[in-house]
């Protein structure tokens, strides 16, 4: 395979294909949404023999509202039955919500190791106030986001590290948000620098939802440049992937300050449906995130 970053870039590439895709997209995602009480997927699951976090016991599942720019968000906190525990928050992609399944994929793999996950529904998303393609920025996201940490550092039950998790717009929102408020440690999946780069078709395509009709107007950007305050950053990106061009993740790896590591799926699409995949996104995020922000009361 061609890599067209810097070749002295220490980058992971995991050499596995996308078998088991004929056996159910999210396949593997399904072991851990069985974990989280009263989540319904939005997209079907086909169900998993085992997973990490079987076994944890959650002290609080709730949800939870605060206030972005006027709009009032809904999401859900997860928390292990540990005092303090630091907070990964997450910030889905164009069309996702709170219920995608890398989301509750997460939330389910934090709670194991004893720390928190924040996953919310963005402005015009979800359970969240606001028209979708009249509301639907990066400026405004980052704002939600920012608003999510503010409310996570202000919780008596929580502690000090936070984590940001971005998946697809969510990535480009974590990366303009780092340069205001600087997370503990960062994992972006499939996150673009630059929204002339991406194909509105194919990116329409990759809407599954119910509520969304159509493309923010308003939705332009380019944080390639604000990539380079990036610390503690892991970067995930397919090499398939039809919606956001690969190369964004070498930009952003790149660019990266450090300390920052970059894994490549081979074949990898940009939804992530091979199960090997999904496997190794949850293990490795995981791994990212527990030796940056530490856990308290596991193991």
């Amino acid at each position: 395979m061609t890599q067209w970053f810097p070749t002295e870039t220490p980058v992971q590439i995991y050499s596995v294909q996308p078998a088991n895709v004929e056996t159910g997209p999210y396949m593997f995602y399904a072991g851990f949404l069985q974990a989280l009480p009263g989540v319904t997927p939005i997209r079907p699951f086909k169900q998993a023999k085992s997973h990490p976090a079987e076994g944890f016991k959650i002290s609080t599942d709730s949800t939870i509202t605060f206030r972005s720019g006027g709009y009032r968000l809904s999401g859900t906190l997860h928390l292990p039955d540990v005092p303090r525990p630091p907070v990964v928050i997450g910030s889905h992609g164009l069309f996702g919500t709170a219920a995608s399944a890398k989301q509750t994929a997460l939330a389910a793999a934090c709670l194991s190791v004893g720390m928190g996950y924040l996953r919310f529904d963005h402005r015009g998303c979800g359970h969240s106030e606001g028209d979708f393609e009249k509301v639907t920025t990066l400026d405004g996201r980052v704002q939600d986001l920012l608003a999510a940490a503010d409310m996570i550092g202000n919780r008596p039950d929580t502690g000090d590290q936070v984590g940001y998790f971005g998946s697809s717009l969510g990535g480009a929102v974590c990366i303009r948000a780092s340069g205001l408020k600087m997370p503990a440690a960062m994992v972006l999946c499939a996150a673009p620098v630059r929204s002339s780069d991406i194909d509105p078709v194919r990116a329409a395509a990759m809407d599954v939802s119910t509520e969304t009709t159509g493309r923010p107007a308003g939705l332009t950007f380019d944080v390639a440049a604000e990539a380079a305050t990036l610390r503690e950053v892991l970067v995930f990106h397919g090499d398939a992937d039809e919606v956001v061009p690969y190369r964004h993740a070498g930009e952003i790896y790149t660019a990266a300050a450090g300390p920052k590591k970059m894994i490549t799926l081979p074949g990898g699409d940009h939804r992530m449906t091979a199960v090997d995949h999904q496997k190794i996104f949850v293990a490795e995020t995981l791994r990212w995130f527990k030796d940056r922000l530490g856990t308290t009361g596991f193991s």
